[in-house]
């Protein structure tokens, strides 16, 4: 999705705070079909494609409704990954991506194998030892 010029991108994306409620606005989806530029969405209960697959599938579908291409839409994740034995985050996020770096970078990959361009991750807990630790997974990653 390259730009001519300098612009931001439009993102718009969505997370309920009451992690009761599991339907997705349509009239949202809609909207988010017509003018995004990435449709974005934050882990609610797992940080697994699993979770996510239905939500990009009804966002797809919104696409076709409005007669756009669903390609031409970036989608990111949202997603949270424990790379220490520290945790914590479960009661706020859901289900993080945690273990060894080879099972994160699979787990990463796999968003891109499910059709998503970006991915957002939020390291858990937010230190410096905890990002350092992401490194062997990113490695692991770039190494392709």
């Amino acid at each position: 999705m390259a730009r001519d010029r300098c612009e931001p991108a439009g993102v718009l994306g969505r997370r309920s705070h009451d992690r009761r409620r599991r339907s997705i606005d349509v009239t949202d989806q809609g909207r988010h079909a017509r003018h995004a530029d990435i449709w974005s969405w934050f882990v609610e209960e797992c940080s697994d494609v699993a979770e996510f697959a239905p939500r990009l599938a009804a966002f797809e579908g919104a696409c076709e409704e409005v007669g756009r291409d669903p390609a031409t839409v970036g989608k990111s994740a949202g997603v949270v990954v424990e790379p220490t034995s520290i945790g914590g985050s479960e009661a706020e996020f859901g289900t993080p991506i945690r273990g060894p770096a080879e099972a994160i970078a699979d787990a990463m990959r796999s968003f891109a194998l499910a059709g998503f361009t970006n991915l957002e991750v939020v390291v858990w807990p937010p230190t410096r030892a905890a990002l350092d630790a992401m490194a062997p997974a990113l490695e692991l990653i770039d190494a392709g």
